[in-house]
């Protein structure tokens, strides 16, 4: 059961992925990586079960907005605010990572492409010198490592691609993850008590 929902979330990736369009202010939805079939979370991580998003604004690439202006001027890109719905909490990039933190906000380069949407980070802090600080990481792409932390890397990978995800489509996919855990949980249950496993 559980292989065949993770293959089932894995061909609604592939499919999706040609939808993956840029969300529009305040559109509410969820950051689905297309290449773990996980979402993100409040805690800055891609978890099986993620937190709803609010896009809270959209600006064309170049746009004015303080301290990030102009920051990647490449044609094609969107600025997009990202906040955590329930708890009013930015997705931002700070020296020490990615971050979903009530305390300032930040806004990200999006991009629709044919295998899905890349998001950039366009963090502009800069060091005591006034050099950039090279942990802004500028320009870098949104993507998750191994553990499921969001970080950025110079160069996309496979796990840089993004849909922005309506509430069906999320609640879809929720069902049939909580679902197999569910069945999972029934399993263990009966072997534990020497009634076998129920399908």
């Amino acid at each position: 059961m559980r292989k065949i929902t993770l293959l089932l979330v894995a061909l609604f990736a592939m499919v999706g992925s040609a939808f993956a369009a840029l969300p529009n202010a305040n559109d509410v939805g969820y950051l689905y990586n297309l290449a773990t079939g996980k979402f993100i979370s409040q805690s800055a991580t891609v978890t099986e079960l993620g937190d709803e998003f609010t896009v809270t604004e959209v600006k064309a690439c170049g746009d004015s907005f303080g301290s990030d202006d102009g920051s990647i001027a490449e044609a094609g890109y969107s600025y997009i605010r990202f906040k955590v719905t329930a708890t009013g909490g930015f997705m931002r990039m700070t020296n020490a990572g990615v971050v979903c933190s009530s305390s300032g906000y930040h806004k990200w380069a999006v991009m629709e492409t044919a295998d899905g949407l890349v998001i950039r980070c366009i963090y502009t802090s800069t060091q005591s010198n006034g050099a950039l600080d090279p942990a802004a990481h500028q320009g870098y792409y949104l993507t998750p490592d191994e553990s499921g932390k969001l970080t950025l890397v110079e160069t996309p990978t496979s796990a840089s691609y993004w849909k922005f995800m309506d509430e069906a489509g999320y609640q879809a996919i929720a069902a049939d993850i909580i679902a197999a855990k569910e069945a999972e949980e029934v399993k263990v249950f009966g072997n534990m008590y020497g009634k076998g496993y129920i399908y």
